[in-house]
Parts: C-alpha cells; sequence; structure tokens
C-alpha cells in the first residue's frame, strides 16, 4: 500500500509539473507568434524590398523611377516609386 501511495504521489506530482511547464510553452508561444513578422502583417503592416531583395526602411533607399516588392499578409506585388520624402 505504501508502494501505491508514494506512486500515485510521484504521479500527482510529475502532472502537476507538466500541466504547469505547459502553461508556461502556451504562453511562451503566445508572445512568439504575436511578434511574427506574418502576425504583424495581419495588423496591416507591409514588408517592402528593393530590386536586390533589400528590406526598405528608409524612405531615403529608393528614388523616383525604382521598382520594389511589396509583401503584405496575403500575396505580394511590384510597384514602381513616384516619389520620396524622409
Amino acid at each position: 500500500k505504501e508502494l501505491e501511495a508514494r506512486t500515485a504521489s510521484l504521479n500527482a506530482a510529475a502532472r502537476g509539473r507538466l500541466q504547469k511547464h505547459s502553461a508556461r510553452l502556451d504562453q511562451l508561444i503566445g508572445q512568439i507568434q504575436a511578434l511574427s513578422p506574418l502576425a504583424i502583417l495581419e495588423r496591416g503592416y507591409a514588408l517592402i524590398f528593393d530590386s536586390s531583395g533589400k528590406l526598405l526602411k528608409d524612405a531615403t533607399q529608393v528614388s523616383p523611377g525604382d521598382e520594389v516588392s511589396v509583401t503584405l499578409a496575403r500575396g505580394t506585388f511590384t510597384a514602381t516609386v513616384k516619389s520620396s520624402e524622409s
């Protein structure tokens, strides 16, 4: 009986620890997903790349006439820069 009681106690402790770690893992997954570039695109933002595939971060990186590639949450397209301001 003592062995069964200790086994049950260990099983309960293991289940509790597993649940605790599982909850923490779910929390971390949520944080990672919130920071995902895809999640950011879903909020209406876009990634814009120059003709060499470099991510644009500043309007001074393009000039009128340059072609850029735009990535949205659902799809991509190309565009030609008409003007830029910084």
